[in-house]
């Protein structure tokens, strides 16, 4: 799968997202997902994380810029409560995967 080359603008969540639950809801193990490249894509005053990858073997997050501003708020998930804001990039139950040159500004 490829992620590729996109601007994103104004979301109101995670702009990216790669994720894979398991049958009780929990996050899957790394495998559900594989060879997963997210490059080359404008993230513009969207809440933190921007990026959000689970589950996945063989991924590679690069040449992303991120720009955020203190406009960039987050919509309420099922519990009330918006993405903790953070790192740019949250990866949970990911093996082998290469995160490198992701730009960041304010």
């Amino acid at each position: 799968m490829s992620i590729r080359g996109n601007i994103i603008k104004d979301c109101r969540a995670i702009a990216i997202t790669v994720q894979a639950r398991g049958g009780t809801g929990e996050v899957a193990p790394a495998g559900a997902h594989r060879d997963t490249t997210i490059a080359e894509n404008s993230v513009i005053d969207s809440p933190m994380p921007n990026i959000e990858i689970t589950s996945t073997v063989h991924a590679s997050i690069t040449d992303n810029t991120f720009s955020q501003s203190s406009t960039a708020r987050p919509d309420r998930d099922e519990s009330g409560h918006g993405p903790s804001p953070g790192e740019a990039i949250k990866t949970t139950n990911c093996d082998r995967i290469t995160v490198r040159d992701n730009f960041t500004s304010k």
